[in-house]
């Protein structure tokens, strides 16, 4: 071991150490494992972390809707409504068919007061999952706001 620079041994003694443990040196946690870990720290209320996760997974997968659905939700649960619509518009754009962005948006812009918009998201929502009780309930509500009883 004398021929490699002292600056190198380092990483190599911790390579084989992480070897020796069962972690591969160098493996790419996947954008799904890091949707998994944010969910799993969003249960436990821990938001901030949870975003990091969401981030790598974002990072290393820009077309995954559900990570921006996740972190919207995280975003929404720290009170950052601006910056959660900003995350279910992107998974919509990704997934124009997927009625939960729709309903996430809506829900939110609901109680920004942003009825019309409420109103617009949720109807898409109903169009693409016309079974989905808690949508006619959440439109019936911003009608009702609306005075359309």
């Amino acid at each position: 071991m004398e021929w490699i620079p002292i600056q190198y041994r380092f990483a190599l003694a911790l390579c084989v150490l992480l070897a020796i443990s069962s972690v591969n040196c160098g493996q790419q946690v996947s954008p799904e494992q890091h949707l998994n870990a944010g969910a799993q720290l969003q249960e436990q209320r821990r938001l901030e972390e949870a975003i990091a996760e969401y981030d790598e997974a974002i990072r290393l997968d820009p077309w995954l809707d559900e990570a921006y659905t996740q972190r919207g939700l995280a975003y929404a649960g720290m009170g950052q409504l601006q910056r959660a619509i900003q995350d279910f518009n992107v998974a919509i754009t990704l997934n124009p068919q997927g009625a939960e962005g729709f309903f996430l948006r809506g829900s939110l812009q609901y109680s920004l007061g942003e009825f019309q918009l409420a109103l617009d998201g949720l109807s898409e929502a109903i169009r693409f999952n016309p079974n989905d009780a808690r949508l006619y309930g959440a439109r019936g509500a911003v009608y009702s706001i609306l005075g359309h009883h």
